[in-house]
């Protein structure tokens, strides 16, 4: 970057600068993180950016951990936007989701998790058990 100063009687000092950006993983995790079930077998996932402080260089995408309760099975699912719609999970499950934002160095942390349910589908479930 070339940038020209001006001083006192009109002398023109003109200075060369170097401008080094160091990027790092982020240090926050995605913030109001929420999942809501849209039928049963599917759930729709919602967050804001991490904290500007936290970003550490541009956001290039998410990882997006859901684990279901019963089987403690976890998929990880990977997006650029911020939101989410999982599909094919089982009805009436409880998942468990947690979120974490990427640079182009690495991921960041993961957030809190949050919990959300999927919908009936003409069943119920009683103690980790379908009747």
């Amino acid at each position: 970057m070339v940038s020209e100063l001006l001083y006192k009687n009109n002398i023109k000092v003109q200075c060369i600068c170097t401008i080094i950006i160091f990027y790092i993983v982020p240090t926050g995790a995605p913030q109001n993180v929420s999942a809501s079930p849209i039928n049963s077998t599917a759930i729709i996932i919602t967050w804001q950016l991490p904290l500007f402080e936290d970003r550490n260089g541009n956001i290039t995408g998410y990882s997006i951990i859901v684990t279901d309760t019963i089987s403690n099975t976890s998929t990880t699912h990977y997006r650029n936007e911020i939101f989410a719609v999982i599909v094919s999970l089982h009805p009436y499950y409880e998942y468990v989701v947690q979120i974490a934002a990427e640079t182009v160095v690495g991921r960041g942390p993961y957030g809190g998790a949050v919990t959300t349910q999927t919908m009936e589908d003409g069943k119920q479930r009683i103690k980790n058990e379908t009747i």
